[in-house]
């Protein structure tokens, strides 16, 4: 009699820790500790503890964290100037490259500067650039790449200075992302993406752009 009572005490004991380990048992997604201190470890749905994602700075290469170099690369500039991206800006001191009170550049937040290299190129982007530019000391401020004539997807153009290969004053191109141009070889590929390209394409500077492919007949 004693041994049952003992066996069935046993029993209750084992359905008990049973239980409770059952319950406690960590369950698919729930946080763990894992080797990488730069990671972050989930519970998979076979039960083991796996590396989900990375630490900001950090990115995920099989099972362990390594350091984003790019993202280090990529930090944001805080903004030298209280004045909006696009302002015009002259530099009367500290000037970042392009003429002491005679450049115009375009601030474009940050610490940049890009230089208007002429004034069809800025009145691309600005037409008041001319009596609205600022004066100030420019130091502290770094100077970009020069700005591009301001085109817009689909456009046709012609380059009057600055041609980009296909042949100044001559070849018409579609304007492509990325301040692309593609020349169009002939007249009816031209027309097969754009009827009035003849009467409506723009004579501009395309100084900063650059020639992509040429365009073929549109299916």
């Amino acid at each position: 009699m004693i041994i049952v009572i003992v066996m069935m005490f046993c029993c209750m004991v084992l359905v008990a820790v049973g239980g409770y380990l059952f319950l406690n048992q960590p369950q698919e997604g729930d946080e763990c500790e894992g080797e990488d201190e730069n990671g972050n470890y989930v519970i998979d749905d076979e039960g083991e503890c796996v590396l989900d994602s990375c630490a900001s700075g950090y990115y995920k290469s099989g099972k362990e964290c390594l350091i984003d170099e790019d993202d280090e690369d990529d930090e944001t500039v805080p903004n030298v100037l209280t004045d909006p991206v696009g302002t015009p800006i002259q530099c009367t001191a500290n000037d970042v490259g392009s003429g002491v009170n005679a450049a115009v550049y375009r601030y474009m937040g940050g610490d940049e500067l890009r230089h208007y290299p002429n004034p069809p190129i800025a009145t691309s982007w600005d037409p008041d650039w001319a009596t609205t530019f600022k004066k100030i000391d420019c130091e502290g401020l770094t100077e970009g790449d020069k700005m591009p004539y301001n085109v817009t997807v689909g456009d046709p153009v012609q380059c009057n200075a600055n041609d980009v290969g296909s042949g100044l004053n001559a070849a018409v191109y579609r304007v492509a992302e990325g301040g692309v141009l593609r020349h169009y070889p002939n007249p009816p590929i031209a027309t097969s993406w754009d009827s009035d390209w003849g009467t409506t394409f723009k004579k501009i500077d395309c100084q900063g752009l650059t020639q992509g492919e040429p365009m073929a007949m549109k299916p």
